[in-house]
């Protein structure tokens, strides 16, 4: 899962009072909030509406990886890597000059991970999608230049 700017992750260990099972690579210069576990604890038993916070993103990831499964078991690789490329793309990407860029650290391995495949599947599909005019590559930067005609 891919974790944008202002969001949480590797909360479970708060519910099942064990180490976290979660790991983090960024792709780019990061700042990281990290709170232990008795502090966060408290937090959420003195401020009720932190509870309901925390329940509405753990919700959100429970429905993502629903989703994400769904995707891996039933769409064509095709979809899989357009699915992708528009995930990275609004996680990671920046804005430039009219389009979403995938760059700066998040290259063919992550959009083959996240799509289940290999990285010469994803090369062969961002070849077709830069015919079709969906996107250009430059280097190892991906321009998207019409997100809408990418699979979500």
């Amino acid at each position: 899962q891919l974790v944008g700017p202002g969001e949480v992750f590797g909360y479970s260990s708060l519910v099942l009072n064990c180490p976290s099972s979660t790991s983090a690579q960024t792709v780019q210069r990061t700042r990281l909030m990290q709170w232990e576990r008795m502090r966060a604890l408290e937090l959420i038993q003195s401020i009720p509406r932190t509870t309901f916070n925390l329940f509405r993103i753990a919700v959100r990831d429970v429905v993502y990886f629903n989703d994400r499964a769904r995707l891996l078991q039933t769409q064509s690789v095709s979809h899989r890597v357009e699915w992708a490329v528009a995930e990275v793309a609004r996680k990671a990407g920046t804005k430039e000059a009219g389009s979403n860029v995938v760059g700066d650290g998040v290259g063919q391995r992550e959009i083959a991970d996240l799509a289940g495949t290999t990285i010469f599947t994803v090369s062969r599909e961002l070849s077709r999608l830069q015919r079709e005019g969906i996107l250009r590559k430059e280097g190892r930067r991906i321009f998207v230049l019409q997100a809408g005609k990418l699979y979500h």
